[in-house]
């Protein structure tokens, strides 16, 4: 079986870009291969030395049917570097500022859709040479119990292809979501939205419960969107998390009392905007200044130095080392 790339035509298979995982499904059938599938781009010149932008989809087959089971039931591997899987119920977002003009997601959805995943179908649009949301955005009741299947704790990024406080999605799904993280206490559960105004709206007035085990957070990619932070720092949260990233712009003298950890990033991809080492300065200080933890993610693809490199040689060393802190719950109220 072959499964190509969209725009290119290349064969993952013959590129050599398969690796097969033997793996038993949960329902303990033995004729159920997982594989993960690397979908690439290649620069120019190619293909003796091809340098890959990667994004990892998790696709099960199953031999009996010969077919795709969508990779939102099963499980999610990720390589973000803060948390240990992704979940989603939700599929589908619109964009609301700069942050989200190279959202990975909206990319991610077209390639999965020309995989004929039926979650992620009809989700985009194309706008000139480029991806976009459409505004559509879909609630996968049957990814709601995956969480339930995965004994081992995890610390879970809840909805990274998507926003689970957009307007389009319901109270009733928000809160079938919220049982889900009620009954599993032994995963950590890490939302990031940017909509905290619905948010602590929600979790005031119908979830009333501060669950140890979710850490609620809100994306700041400039100074133009800075008040996210004040409308996060009044929702109800074991643990309050902001997401620099992609880190356009500087944010200023920003207010973290009683926000939890930062964390911090620089565009990637093709058209990704510069980060400036002075910006993350800014953060860096304000974190010290209100004892926040504070995780460096990556410089992203331009450095230090200004200069365009891939994300893997531009690294994640800010001030002679890498920053992986992580927050200490309070269950504030």
């Amino acid at each position: 079986m072959a499964i190509r790339d969209a725009r290119s035509g290349a064969c993952f298979w013959c590129s050599g870009s398969w690796r097969r995982r033997s793996r038993k499904a949960s329902s303990g059938a033995s004729d159920t291969a997982a594989f993960i599938v690397t979908t690439a781009r290649y620069s120019r010149p190619a293909p003796s030395n091809p340098i890959l932008t990667v994004k990892r989809v998790l696709i099960v087959i199953d031999k009996r049917r010969h077919r795709q089971r969508d990779v939102g039931t099963v499980m999610a591997e990720t390589q973000i570097e803060w948390t240990d899987a992704t979940w989603n119920p939700v599929a589908g977002c619109s964009i609301v500022s700069a942050g989200c003009t190279n959202c990975y997601a909206m990319e991610m959805a077209r390639r999965l859709q020309a995989m004929n995943v039926p979650k992620y179908k009809r989700l985009t649009r194309r706008s000139g040479k480029r991806t976009v949301w459409n505004g559509v955005v879909r609630e996968d009741k049957a990814a709601l119990d995956i969480p339930l299947r995965w004994k081992k704790p995890r610390k879970i990024f809840v909805n990274s292809m998507s926003d689970l406080f957009h307007d389009r999605v319901t109270d009733a799904f928000i809160l079938k979501v919220w049982a889900v993280m009620r009954a599993t206490p032994h995963h950590h559960y890490q939302i990031l939205t940017k909509r905290p105004e619905r948010m602590g709206a929600l979790v005031r007035s119908k979830i009333g419960e501060v669950l140890p085990n979710v850490w609620l957070g809100t994306s700041v990619e400039n100074a133009a969107v800075t008040g996210r932070i004040d409308h996060l720092r009044t929702v109800p949260a074991a643990i309050r998390f902001i997401s620099f990233e992609p880190l356009i712009g500087p944010v200023g003298a920003v207010d973290l009392r009683e926000i939890h950890w930062a964390i911090v990033g620089g565009e990637s991809g093709r058209s990704a905007r510069p980060i400036r080492e002075e910006w993350i300065d800014e953060i860096f200080d304000r974190c010290a200044m209100h004892n926040t933890a504070f995780f460096f993610k990556q410089w992203g693809t331009w450095g230090k130095d200004n200069k365009r490199r891939s994300k893997k040689a531009n690294g994640r060393v800010y001030r002679d080392q890498v920053w992986d802190e992580m927050p200490k719950a309070s269950l504030a109220l």
